[in-house]
């Protein structure tokens, strides 16, 4: 069976799991990837550099998006406006996201 890659982009992954974590607290997003990154890891070693090069752009995107609260839209190359964690479609838009990439590590196991 082949696995597909999640239809959002990687630049949306950073960001939407640090707009969870600090706007409500989320860690679903990093619990859920780690382990998806070492089963990787072990079934395809080769992939080890790769996989280690990803995680460091990962990290210093993640503590970016902790900063600015915006996401990248790959497709116009701009930021968004930042995120407001009070306001309730914002705090919609985000778990939406959380949720499709959520739902991706799901399928693509």
């Amino acid at each position: 069976m082949r696995k597909e890659r999640p239809s959002i982009s990687i630049s949306k992954w950073e960001a939407s799991a640090a707009l969870a974590e600090s706007c409500y607290g989320s860690k679903r997003i990093p619990q859920s990837l780690n382990p998806a990154i070492k089963a990787s890891a072990r079934s395809s070693p080769d992939s080890r550099e790769l996989l280690q090069s990803l995680v460091a752009e990962y990290n210093t995107a993640y503590k970016k998006a902790i900063l600015d609260r915006k996401l990248w839209n790959g497709t116009k190359q701009v930021y968004s406006n930042a995120f407001n964690c009070t306001d309730a479609s914002d705090v919609a838009m985000i778990r939406q996201l959380e949720g499709q990439i959520l739902s991706g590590l799901t399928n693509a196991e």
